[in-house]
């Protein structure tokens, strides 16, 4: 996965903000998904 710069995260105070291999690590140590990897509102996952 490449790492990139302009991220869709919603969450800009994230110290992994822009940073989206430490972003999906980081969640998937938590066993949750980040927030570009979650189904649209309304979508069943």
């Amino acid at each position: 996965m490449a790492c990139v710069k302009e991220c869709g995260c919603a969450n800009t105070t994230c110290k992994n903000f822009g940073k989206c291999c430490a972003c999906v690590k980081q969640h998937a140590e938590k066993g949750n998904l980040p927030f570009c990897l979650r189904p649209p509102v309304g979508e069943k996952a």
